[in-house]
């Protein structure tokens, strides 16, 4: 029964997992070098927030 609950829990979090969509990547940065990846949200609850970036 612990192990039921535990599965429907972890199935639950993942259907309101934040899904994101990846954009087109920066140019690199002759400063830093480094490119940026702006991500938006494709899928997700209001604790989502509508954009990420990654480095």
């Amino acid at each position: 029964m612990l192990c039921l609950l535990a599965m429907t829990e972890a199935r639950r979090k993942a259907k309101n997992a934040c899904k994101y969509k990846k954009t087109k990547e920066s140019d690199c940065d002759p400063a830093t070098n480094v490119k940026t990846i702006t991500q938006v949200l494709k899928k997700g609850d209001s604790t989502c927030p509508p954009t990420v970036t990654e480095s």
